[in-house]
């Protein structure tokens, strides 16, 4: 394997790995738990994973995403190894691509769940409180890329300030996961 086709084979051993719904779960309970859970924790807070735990827990292991927290059954996410690609890797690897499609797939599925979810638990599951803070809300703008770029690196701005504002504070006695979703991209709509 040559220097150049070495990241791209280990994002798709990466990609391979958060190939699996539960495994996509397993990552958001150690992304809400700050980064360190039990497998105790992971068993009741990913129920779906529960059989087979640590045949997930082993495969993130391997592709490098977490990593066993020294003579403990705690688990932590590898921060060194972020899940990142560009699109010139993708267009010259069908390899990649095909790795990069299924893991977007997953993650718009999730996130289409989520959704529903909500909108079907909001009214008679929620306190009202957090049904009104609840936002979603859809645009259609016209932008350049350069434009596009710039929103997206102010909202993530935004997302990193509340992510640490949350973890430098005390938990709330009323305080939940709150699960946040962004997407930007063109659009070409057709003309009638």
């Amino acid at each position: 394997m040559t220097s150049e086709e070495e990241p791209v084979a280990a994002l798709i051993a990466r990609f391979r790995a958060l190939a699996y719904p539960s495994r996509i779960a397993i990552m958001d309970a150690l992304h809400a738990a700050n980064g360190v859970v039990t497998e105790d924790e992971l068993g009741r807070w990913v129920p779906e994973a529960r059989r087979n735990l640590r045949t997930h827990l082993a495969a993130l292991e391997k592709a490098g995403i977490i990593q066993r927290v020294a003579a403990s059954d705690s688990w932590e996410l590898q921060r060194t190894a972020p899940v990142e690609w560009t699109d010139d890797m993708v267009r010259g690897s069908s390899r990649l691509q095909r790795a990069v499609q299924e893991f977007e797939r997953l993650l718009t599925q999730r996130r289409i769940d989520r959704m529903r979810q909500w909108a079907q638990e909001r009214h008679h599951s929620w306190p009202s409180e957090w049904s009104d803070a609840s936002t979603s809300t859809d645009y259609v703008l016209r932008m350049t890329v350069q434009e596009m770029e710039d929103l997206d690196a102010r909202i993530s701005a935004e997302i990193r300030r509340a992510r640490d504002q949350a973890r430098s504070r005390e938990a709330a006695a009323e305080e939940e996961t709150v699960f946040v979703t962004v997407s930007a991209f063109p659009l070409r709509l057709e003309s009638s």
